[in-house]
């Protein structure tokens, strides 16, 4: 009865170890993630300010479909990066408790 239990104890500690191992590969690839989408929002950023720059007054309403699908990009990027890097961060925190 006694070794029953005590591979049933081994077969637990072996799950939740493999269980972390799996939450800290998680965790980095959610921080590369968030890495890429908020570069993709500086690029989409840099090449919104540049449009805008090139684009003389009577050219502004021309530029709108762009300017605005840009900014959209960007700001979706933005969200989308903020969130991930914020979640990588909160699982040091749940570490840590």
């Amino acid at each position: 009865m006694n070794d029953k239990i005590k591979n049933i104890e081994e077969e637990i500690i072996e799950t939740a170890r493999k269980q972390l191992q799996k939450e800290t590969e998680i965790r980095w690839i959610v921080l590369v993630l968030g890495s890429i989408f908020l570069g993709v929002c500086f690029y989409a950023l840099s090449i919104l300010i540049k449009k805008l720059d090139q684009l003389g007054l009577e050219q502004i309403t021309a530029g709108f479909i762009a300017g605005f699908s840009l900014s959209f990009t960007c700001a979706t990027f933005g969200i989308l990066g903020g969130i991930c890097i914020a979640k990588f961060i909160q699982g040091f925190a749940i570490d840590n408790q």
